[in-house]
């Protein structure tokens, strides 16, 4: 959708219009609009169920959210197989992104590993000389 961007600028209508009404194009909006529903869904459902199950066997409410929240998480990633091929990957990468950022935010946190200034720029530094 970003492509029509350009078009909007230089308004060429009719090519937006083509865009638009392109029938490959609403089949993928689509399917997009019914993972995320889903994706909603079924982690809200999963996780109501989990905090059920999981309230008589342990108890206190911090020690069920910390059994459930990553058990529906992991139930309604399955819906992602529901999106196209290449949205996968790149759902894949910012999930993958988002754990290492987590991950050193929590471990400075605990102090397992030290502060660094600009640790924001050595990664970004890090992931464009990897790549």
């Amino acid at each position: 959708m970003l492509q029509i961007i350009p078009l909007v600028l230089g308004l060429k209508v009719k090519k937006i219009f083509k865009l638009l009404t392109s029938r490959q194009k609403i089949k993928d909006s689509c399917k997009f609009s019914l993972f995320v529903a889903l994706f909603g869904f079924v982690y809200k459902a999963c996780l109501c169920l989990f905090r059920r199950i999981a309230l008589k066997f342990c108890g206190t409410e911090a020690e069920t959210d910390r059994l459930a929240a990553p058990l529906a998480g992991f139930v309604a990633g399955f819906t992602l197989s529901l999106d196209s091929p290449f949205r996968r990957q790149f759902v894949a990468v910012l999930a993958l992104s988002r754990f290492i950022e987590t991950s050193l935010n929590l471990a400075e946190g605990h102090e397992t590993i030290p502060k660094v200034a600009y640790k924001d720029f050595y990664m970004w530094l890090a992931a464009n000389l990897l790549t």
